[in-house]
């Protein structure tokens, strides 16, 4: 098939089960390998051109006329198969000229019947396979000249002499990534896996572009026969003596000049020196007479020269050289068992010293392993000797079949030459067709691989015949998932089988996804279907994805106990934590600690600590101590939290251990101290409350309100809940305003969601003590201040200003003072807005001011963003309103709504949206408290990345696993911390957090 692709050349599509293409130049050609794999595809080199040949078929679809050397990376276009790009890049590097290192022997697989013998020392030497195609055929053995390094399908072979597999260990071969870590042929080599550090780039250029040819590879055409390449080059201090053919071989010199080397004829062989370099080349029992120019290729003009000089000026003719040939042969293959094929090598006469010749097996329609066993060896000839035999074991069986064919190639002679170098195997099936008239059957067989750590692993199901067809055959194949699942422990596939006239074995491949987890076996099966010109026998294949993980070590837990200690009315008394080990550990363990507030604050009720704790290997129990400050303060018991993190030899079961501050002094009331209530602002869905705590005849030094209520809380300022169990709230100061002076007072305000008695609150106290009906004492009516909510549309670029109305309830006699501050909420300052803080003043009299806050303008399609801007500090006047909340309007398009997640009440409290779930389980619970575990459960494809909304009116005091990125009155928004982000298909992610409040999950609504 070709394509005519512009006005200077043409692309032709090629497939190992194509047609021979002919008419290719490669000055102006493209080829396409379209949808061709290295598994059933391989780039060699023919006597007849460049071909790609089916390892497992042995078809082969040849440019005739054209060898590998001819064609550059530019005759290709884009390669789809990333591991056939990298092995056609190596092999057009290879033909190309590649500068050698010292101390490494380059394997290498595109010409057929090629046997490299080498000398190898596995001290200091090493393979390089980054010019090697990969496939599934290549093997490692020892036989009596060393090891073999060989492929059946294309009967090449690397032999490192004098070394037995047992000599040599993963460090002496270098593979390229993809042929290491994912197609892992050094386990076809016997290696279990290969260290980083034998793994190294190809750096070559890369086959397949979208540039035209503009000239030919520098390499030579075909000859139309098989030969042996020998590149000469710089090697110090060696004398390599080469088994040349002058028929078919060829002595390439690159770029060396006539100067570097000379040539000379010493008892009947050639012998080449490299000048200066104690270097040489020996032809061993080849004369320069029975050279000619086709031996030799030169790039340099003046090496050319010398060689034309050298060939024409060879004076008498040449010994006449013994000739080896081999015969075909013939035979029957059996029912069960082998029984050996013998083909007769012969020499044309007796030589008078010993030679020698290589051969190898290379496939045909005949498949090594499946219909006979592969051979690579060295027959050698005493004086006198003229005949020897091969023998190839042949595998019987029962199939009704056509015959099959394979090739025994000789190569490599020394003292002789090769008339007759190529012999044909013929296995003839001597099985009866008893119904004749019946179609063919065909079977899928089971299969058993390892699933690898995530490197490229597969399948390869033999799908067979049980006898051989006239006609094609076809048969539709698909994955069924049992407990392997596609996508995830391998990749579906579905397809077409095609056996042409006389084939009866084929092959499904299919992708394995491993990993490192401990799991049991997996299993998936492959079901064929709507079969044409024959029956289907077994149309199931079990593939078992077998697991090579260990499961990790069960780990001990570390736990924290909770502790309680009298505070004392001076000095520092010692809270101690006990954290203890579920089991001593074989080896030491370590895990951080830190303190966190509760209603108990670091610097005046306790020393905040934090350190490491380790335990020797036996050890199970370790104390904290922290030390708690005495007073004389009647007040509530106050708490605080140690907390564990970052664990090395164990797991955390139990991180967070209360400490309770129990309050051993009594109260004796301050005349005068109240706490009063009023609400300032009710529409029905919510109100706003005001408190003010008023001192009696001595100040406060920090002040609690408690009140029963049964109204929600949702927003408050310049206080903080402590507290909120059933009805009941306790609530205290902030940082700024504990001290209240005597006869003086302070006020917080908050805003509430209605309950059962609408706004009512009842049994007040204040630092414990009955403050009575509410009432406060008599103070200055002070105005009050209030901030109105502010929204604006934020525009496509520069900035815009939001503006918040401060008002005065009334005028005031004198100044009155207040702090403004902004806070993010879904807005961040820096990118939606700039962030603000000052003082506003109004003058006696005054009753308005304006707080702006800019905003920045963008094109992003988004939802509305909010932030706030909270009033504190107030001098001259209370604060009624003291929050407002900022909008800041989308006005570049809307964001698609996401669907209602559907909620499900279970013990664990959850929703899902998508492909993803949200769980939320309560681990433990105290008064006033609890810990709760949070795990999303990806049903889809994997994720980078996630974000839960979490609406709750509990307030979050610790979280690991996740980060807060903002909290209102209507909850928090999470998202992943920086090493939890990616989620894989089916899999689970957790994080857990501390919260004040009821330990109740259904209270808690999520949207992810």
């Amino acid at each position: 098939m070709e394509n005519v692709a512009s006005a200077t050349g043409k692309i032709f599509q090629i497939t190992s089960d194509g047609a021979d293409i002919t008419g290719f130049d490669p000055a102006r050609d493209k080829l396409d390998l379209g949808p061709v794999t290295v598994h059933n595809g391989i780039i060699v080199d023919t006597p007849t051109g460049v071909g790609i040949m089916n390892p497992w078929s042995g078809e082969v679809a040849v440019v005739v006329g054209v060898s590998l050397g001819q064609l550059t990376i530019d005759n290709f276009v884009p390669i789809v198969n990333d591991h056939l790009r990298e092995c056609l890049s190596g092999a057009l590097a290879w033909e190309h000229g590649i500068a050698a290192n010292d101390h490494t022997v380059y394997a290498r697989s595109h010409e057929i019947g090629q046997i490299d013998r080498v000398t190898f020392n596995p001290a200091t030497d090493t393979v390089d396979f980054r010019y090697f195609g990969t496939r599934e055929q290549i093997y490692m053995t020892n036989n009596p000249e060393g090891v073999v390094i060989s492929n059946s399908g294309t009967g090449q072979a690397l032999i490192l002499l004098g070394v037995t597999t047992a000599d040599l260990k993963v460090e002496n071969f270098l593979f390229y990534f993809a042929e290491a870590r994912e197609d892992r042929v050094a386990l076809q080599l016997g290696f279990g896996s290969v260290p980083d550090s034998q793994i190294k780039p190809q750096g070559v250029p890369v086959a397949g572009t979208n540039n035209w040819p503009t000239g030919t590879g520098n390499g030579a055409p075909p000859s139309g026969q098989a030969g042996t390449t020998t590149i000469i080059d710089w090697n110090y201090a060696t004398n390599t003596a080469i088994a040349f053919d002058p028929s078919k071989d060829k002595l390439d010199f690159g770029w060396f000049k006539a100067s570097e080397f000379s040539v000379k004829e010493v008892d009947g062989s050639t012998v080449i020196s490299i000048e200066g370099n104690r270097q040489t080349y020996v032809l061993t029992g080849v004369s320069l007479a029975e050279l000619d120019h086709n031996n030799i290729a030169a790039r340099d003009a003046t090496a050319r020269a010398e060689w034309q000089q050298l060939i024409d000026s060879a004076e008498g003719s040449a010994a006449i050289v013994p000739q080896f040939s081999i015969a075909s042969g013939t035979l029957a293959e059996g029912n069960a068992g082998k029984s050996q094929m013998v083909f007769a090598v012969t020499l044309s006469q007796a030589a008078t010293a010993p030679v020698s010749v290589g051969y190898t097996t290379v496939n045909g329609t005949a498949i090594a392993g499946q219909d006979y066993a592969s051979v690579v060896g060295m027959l050698t000839f005493a004086a006198g000797e003229t005949a020897k035999t091969v023998s190839v074991d042949i595998l019987g069986d029962t199939l009704v079949e056509t015959n099959e064919t394979f090739s025994l190639s000789l190569s490599s002679p020394t003292g002789a030459t090769i008339a007759k170098g190529q012999a044909t195997g013929t296995i003839v099936n001597d099985d009866i067709d008893a119904q004749p008239a019946a179609l063919p059957a065909i079977s899928i067989a089971d299969l058993s691989t390892k699933e690898g750590n995530g490197e490229h692993n597969h399948f390869m199901f033999a799908v067979t015949l049980d006898k051989a067809s006239s006609v094609p055959v076809t048969v539709q194949y698909k994955t069924v998932d049992g407990s392997a699942a596609g996508g995830v422990d391998y990749t579906a596939s579905t397809g077409t089988v095609t056996f042409a006239p006389g084939t009866t074995s084929q092959m499904i491949h299919v992708d394995i996804q491993g990993d490192s987890v401990a799991e049991a076996d997996e299993t998936f099966t492959v079901l064929l279907s709507s079969s044409v010109g024959a029956t289907i026998a077994d149309g199931s294949g079990t593939g078992t994805i077998a697991n090579d993980d260990v499961a990790a070590p069960v780990l001990p837990s570390l736990s924290v106990s909770d502790a309680t200690r009298a505070e004392g009315n001076s000095g520092t008394a010692k809270l101690n934590f006990t954290v203890s080990l579920s089991k001593a550990a074989t080896g030491p363990v370590t895990v951080q600690y830190g303190t966190a507030n509760g209603t108990a604050s670091a610097g005046s009720d306790y020393t905040a600590k934090s350190g490491t704790l380790t335990f020797a290997a036996g050890e199970t129990s370790k104390k904290v101590s922290v030390a708690v400050s005495g007073d004389t303060a009647a007040e509530a018991n106050e708490t605080l939290t140690l907390n564990l993190s970052g664990a090395s030899g164990a797991t955390i079961a139990d991180g967070s251990g209360t400490g309770t501050i129990t309050n051993d002094d009594v109260a004796v009331p301050a005349s005068g101290t109240a706490v009063g209530y009023k609400v300032s602002d009710n529409w029905g869905a919510g109100f706003i409350g005001n408190m003010q705590v008023a001192a009696g005849a001595t100040a406060l030094k920090g002040w609690t309100v408690e009140f029963d209520a049964a109204f929600a809380i949702t927003n408050i300022w310049n206080a903080q809940i402590v507290s909120h169990v059933g009805n009941h709230y306790v609530i205290k100061n902030m940082s700024y305003n504990g001290t209240v002076r005597a006869n003086q007072d302070t006020s917080f305000g908050f805003q509430a969601t209605p309950g059962s008695d609408g706004t009512a609150a009842t049994g007040f106290a204040l630092n414990g003590i009955s403050s009575g009906s509410g009432t406060p004492a008599p103070a200055p009516v002070l105005p009050s201040l209030s901030i109105a909510d502010a929204t604006r549309a934020e525009r496509d670029s520069g900035t815009a200003m939001l503006d918040f109305t401060v008002s005065l309830s009334k005028a005031a006699t004198g100044p009155v003072t207040v702090q403004y501050g902004t806070a993010n909420d879904t807005a961040s300052a820096g990118s939606d807005y700039t962030a603000k803080s000052g003082t506003l003043t109004f003058a006696a009299g005054e009753q308005s001011k304006v707080i702006q806050v800019p905003i920045a303008g963008d094109k992003l399609s988004e939802g509305n963003e909010k932030f706030m801007v909270t009033l504190t500090d107030a001098q001259g006047a209370d604060i009624g309103r003291g929050a407002a909340i900022a909008t800041i309007k989308n006005d570049d398009g809307t964001l698609a709504s996401p669907p209602s997640p559907p909620v499900t009440d279970t013990t664990a409290y959850g929703t899902s949206s998508g492909d993803l779930e949200a769980l939320m389980a309560v681990v433990d619970s105290w008064n006033g408290g609890f810990n709760a575990a949070v795990t999303i459960h990806n049903d889809g494809r994997a994720i980078s990345g996630w974000q839960l909304e979490i609406e709750t009116h509990s307030e979050i005091t610790s979280i690991w696993n996740a980060e807060i990125v903002s909290h209102d009155a209507s909850g928090y928004v999470v998202r992943n911390a920086a090493w939890n982000g990616k989620v894989d298909a089916e899999a689970d992610m957790s994080f857990g957090f501390t919260a004040t409040g009821p330990a109740d999950p259904s209270k808690f609504d999520f949207l992810i």
